[in-house]
């Protein structure tokens, strides 16, 4: 493909190639380098702010982040982006969320993602998409936290 083409078509080249469904599976890693906070971090506090964090989980981090899923399964609808929005807040997009977004239009609109799995529950991805790419949530993709 040569140094000159970006990244996102060597993806979707590769796809095209190989004539490949490709799954793309994001980490935390991505909400890390956009100023957030660790899972874990966001746990404690939260569960702490609405009298659900046992200290003794400071010591068993699997512990607490079942907690902290088990609190956010009983939010409905917008009440977990609301509970966890001032977390969000100071974070902000950055050159990977470029590439994700551009990596996800090339491939959606050659048929090769169809998917695409994610451990963070901040809304970045989404945003990314919003402003580099034509995709809309509802129209081209679901989300579901």
């Amino acid at each position: 493909m040569g140094d000159q083409a970006p990244a996102y078509q060597e993806v979707a080249h590769f796809a095209r190639r190989d004539r490949s469904d490709f799954v793309i599976l994001l980490g935390a890693g991505a909400s890390i380098a956009s100023g957030g906070s660790t899972s874990a971090a966001i746990a404690r506090r939260v569960l702490a702010s609405v009298g659900r964090f046992d200290p003794a989980s400071e010591k068993d981090e699997d512990s607490l982040i079942r907690a902290f899923y088990s609190y956010l399964f009983t939010l409905q609808g917008r009440a977990r982006y609301d509970d966890l929005g001032a977390f969000f807040d100071s974070m902000f997009l950055h050159i990977g969320h470029v590439y994700l977004a551009k990596i996800l239009e090339y491939g959606y609109r050659r048929q090769t993602i169809h998917t695409v799995l994610t451990t963070n529950f901040d809304y970045l991805v989404e945003a990314a998409l919003a402003k580099w790419s034509d995709l809309l949530p509802g129209r081209h993709f679901n989300v579901h936290v």
